[in-house]
């Protein structure tokens, strides 16, 4: 996995930069879609993938990268790639991992596009799928079957705030050759890293906590080089790519992203308490109060509770 030394800030406003020649301290925007080759030799390689520089932004561009790099930083992870939206990166994860004839295990309630993905599009590319209706590491180890292939984490999910063991889900995944990814949303790796307890893969849709403004729309698959590897060849063919822009904002919302969530950790703390206590308040869903079923875990597993 990828190290860096520096703190989860510094990592999060430098990491992955290249100075630029021109010493811009705001990366660049490379808004173009294609690039010039100095031979029409050294355009068929980079075409072939045979070659290192830049081709046509579907196949990659130096300010996706510079996010992608960056993100790998952050959460620990070998390789990472940007996509154009949240499930674009939870589907080409969910596909580096699967083929026809495959198995793979679902919670019913993770976030309803990606139930609805795993539900409706998995089975057209022959892939049959279990979905379990809860969220311990027991359910899933019931559905394991030999083919299975995917293990499907969503942990804390959206919008109940479940939470799942992901060691122990990887612990299972491992025992039979499948794959764990984990979709880290509401945690951000500023408050999660779940590569570090074990899943192959983490995708994030970068809309969210990540980008921070509510002005981009955009996700991200990081995680072992190999499935990132599968991942961007998938992302190249369905064409769901960022655009250098949207990489250049949610950069910018990196650069906030520490100071941001530490606010939300404390905020959403406080008024969890709060409401807990309220005559009339039923019940509150927060892995930060002492009576959320998975508590402990979170507690074990998180630096915060979002």
């Amino acid at each position: 996995m990828t190290s860096d030394p520096r703190g989860f800030q510094t990592r999060a406003i430098h990491g992955g930069t290249v100075r630029d020649p021109l010493r811009a301290v705001s990366p660049p925007i490379y808004q173009t879609s294609t690039f010039w080759y100095a031979t029409m030799a050294e355009g068929a390689a980079l075409g072939a993938d045979r070659g290192t520089g830049w081709y046509y932004t579907r196949w990659g561009n130096p300010t996706t990268r510079l996010l992608e790099d960056r993100m790998a930083l952050l959460e620990g992870g070998q390789d990472a790639l940007a996509t154009a939206s949240g499930m674009g990166a939870i589907t080409v994860a969910m596909l580096a991992a699967l083929a026809p004839g495959a198995h793979a295990v679902v919670p019913r309630g993770v976030y309803q596009a990606t139930f609805q993905f795993a539900r409706d599009v998995l089975p057209l590319q022959g892939i049959e799928v279990t979905f379990i209706d809860a969220v311990d590491p027991a359910a899933y180890e019931a559905a394991l079957r030999p083919t299975t292939r995917l293990l499907y984490v969503e942990t804390p999910n959206n919008p109940l705030l479940q939470i799942t063991d992901v060691a122990a889900v990887a612990g299972l995944a491992r025992r039979v050759g499948a794959v764990t990814v984990v979709d880290s949303t509401f945690a951000s790796p500023y408050n999660q890293t779940p590569l570090a307890l074990g899943a192959d893969l983490v995708v994030h849709s970068a809309t969210k906590y990540l980008g921070g403004h509510s002005d981009v729309t955009a996700g991200v698959v990081v995680g072992r080089a190999d499935l990132v590897g599968r991942a961007r060849q998938l992302l190249r063919l369905y064409g769901a790519v960022l655009d250098p822009f949207a990489a250049w904002l949610v950069l910018r919302g990196l650069k906030t992203l520490g100071l941001r969530m530490e606010r939300h950790n404390a905020n959403a703390q406080r008024l969890a308490e709060f409401l807990a206590d309220h005559p009339q308040v039923a019940r509150v869903n927060y892995p930060g109060l002492p009576a959320h079923p998975q508590h402990a875990v979170a507690v074990r597993q998180m630096r915060g509770f979002g």
